[in-house]
């Protein structure tokens, strides 16, 4: 009897496991049909100051292809943060947009208040941000996940 409860166990778990891949699967192809795709992306974290560590500054860039070359509206470009980052941002800032016929970079950065936080506690909240939301001129948006 033992036995069979085991065996059912691991059968459930194999059975939610490949349930969860396909549909991480759909969700990229979706995401690739509308022509944009995340090529590369850096997202680090340090001290503002070397002396306050309590304030902490996350620096990022992406870089998307846009290869059913859609002309996007610079203006709706957002970068997408974790409610727990939402929460402590002091400031940010999208510093750099650079728009191409194939291509879309976008660098800035997010300063959050760590006051009372661990090292650990912070980096067990990773990922910090979720992706990148924009619009093209047609008026369709599009959000590229930061993990996809």
């Amino acid at each position: 009897m033992k036995r069979i409860f085991i065996l059912l166990c691991g059968l459930f778990l194999v059975a939610v496991t490949v349930a969860g891949c396909s549909n991480v699967a759909k969700t990229s192809d979706k995401t690739e049909n509308t022509g944009f795709q995340m090529a590369s992306s850096t997202v680090s974290i340090g001290a503002v100051e070397e002396t306050k560590t309590d304030i902490q500054k996350l620096s990022y860039e992406f870089v998307m292809t846009n290869d059913k070359h859609k002309a996007i509206q610079e203006n709706s470009v957002e970068i997408m943060q974790t409610d727990w980052l939402k929460d402590l941002i002091i400031d940010q800032q999208i510093t750099e947009i650079t728009i191409h016929m194939d291509d879309l970079v976008i660098k800035g950065y997010i300063i959050f208040d760590t006051k009372g936080l661990t090292k650990e506690e912070i980096v067990s909240n990773e990922p910090f941000l979720e992706g990148v939301k924009f619009s093209t001129v047609d008026g369709a948006e599009h959000v590229i996940n930061h993990h996809d």
